[in-house]
């Protein structure tokens, strides 16, 4: 939790004071740009605290969900030392990030 509230409180300061917002310069800006956001903030603070009303709600479900697979082992017959192995692995991370969103929508 403090390094999502770290991440997101230095991109923020990173923002007003170097780059700006498309709606408008510095804490301006800002503002306008959290006015428009602020559903997807509130939506991913629920999802790492664990607030919301599905009956197994936060990462916690993602992570109950995974106890029961061995990931290494199902993972390693897909690992190979050459462009082959990145692409694969970057298809099953891709697979399983797919699975774990429509998981979560259920």
């Amino acid at each position: 939790m403090r390094v999502a509230l770290a991440g997101v409180a230095s991109i923020a300061l990173y923002k007003i004071l170097f780059t700006g917002f498309k709606a408008g310069p510095r804490m301006v800006g800002f503002f306008i740009h959290l006015g428009n956001e602020w559903v997807i903030l509130a939506n991913l603070l629920c999802l790492l605290t664990g607030l919301g009303d599905s009956p197994s709600p936060g990462l916690g479900s993602v992570a109950r969900n995974l106890q029961g697979f061995d990931l290494p082992s199902l993972v390693s017959p897909f690992c190979f030392d050459d462009a082959g192995g990145e692409i694969a692995s970057r298809i099953l991370a891709h697979s399983l990030g797919t699975w774990l969103f429509l998981l979560h929508l259920r």
